[in-house]
């Protein structure tokens, strides 16, 4: 990935933040895209995708690693350790087994497991070079 496109998908995030609340759902689209396309750059970076806990994953994708390569950038510092959807609640970021990344917003209710919640469910497989 180049760092273009590591630029594009920090302001994208960053664009994100600005969302009203009716704009809530493409805006949780947009950040749900812009992690997957953030694990999938660290992957290529380290041939790995990041592991533990949605905090863990966070941390190495803002570069909290040693190589100190950053892929995600928030708004402000208070989100250090999380990055928030639109209704003010933390992203669900996890790595499933076989390589696969699922995020998840907790949507307009804040809990996770109901009708209202938004995923995104993506293998990160290496597709070869046309």
């Amino acid at each position: 990935m180049t760092a273009n496109a590591l630029l594009v998908t920090s302001c994208l995030i960053a664009a994100v933040g600005c969302s009203r609340p009716h704009e809530s759902v493409p805006a949780t689209t947009l950040d749900m895209n812009n992690l997957v396309a953030a694990v999938r750059q660290y992957d290529a970076a380290f041939g790995e995708p990041p592991s533990g806990d949605s905090r863990a994953i966070l941390g190495a994708l803002r570069g909290n690693k040693p190589r100190g390569i950053q892929f995600l950038r928030t708004r402000n510092r208070e989100e250090a350790s999380e990055l928030l959807d639109p209704w003010g609640q933390p992203y669900d970021v996890e790595m499933l087994p076989a390589g696969t990344v699922r995020v998840r917003s907790a949507g307009a209710n804040g809990r996770l497991g109901d009708a209202d919640d938004a995923e995104l469910t993506e293998a990160l497989t290496h597709k070869a070079a046309d």
